[in-house]
């Protein structure tokens, strides 16, 4: 089995195949976006949030084979890895107002990450690992 990652490879099926345990979180954000955040969980252990840099996604942080892979290293060194997606990427793309096809779907910018994106995964990360 080849231990590179394709283009068509998920996150689910990076981190299955490496042997790691794996969750997808739906995070809704009061704007109506759907950000979907990939984890490879160590209930009780602390969390470590991985955000990937513009125009990339969650996927950026699995797609080489482990030990090049930063998140699976976190996972190894006993974290709770948590690797989340800005509104409009490929793993992000649902919106409850807009239609992908509108302008209004496409109307926001790196400002969105920060105050409303980045806040709700955040607040949700803690609100999971609390319990």
């Amino acid at each position: 089995m080849n231990k590179f990652a394709f283009i068509d490879d998920t996150p689910e099926m990076l981190c299955k195949r490496a042997g790691f345990k794996y969750e997808s979180h739906n995070i809704v954000t009061p704007d109506g976006w759907h950000l979907k955040a990939h984890r490879i969980p160590r209930p009780g252990a602390p969390p470590v949030i991985l955000q990937h840099g513009s125009h990339q996604s969650s996927s950026i942080w699995i797609i080489n084979e482990q030990k090049h892979s930063i998140a699976f290293r976190l996972s190894f060194d006993g974290y709770d890895v948590w690797m989340v997606n800005n509104r409009g990427n490929i793993w992000s793309r649902y919106n409850d107002k807009h239609e992908e096809t509108s302008k209004e779907y496409w109307d926001f910018d790196e400002e969105q990450y920060g105050t409303i994106d980045n806040v709700e995964e955040i607040n949700y990360i803690l609100r999971v690992t609390a319990e």
